[in-house]
């Protein structure tokens, strides 16, 4: 379970740093 919760929350950040890439 946990695992399912890490890799949506890595997917997130992932689109995250995609939309506000970092200088």
């Amino acid at each position: 379970m946990i695992r399912v919760l890490e890799k949506h929350f890595l997917r997130r950040r992932e689109e995250e740093a995609r939309a506000f890439p970092a200088p």
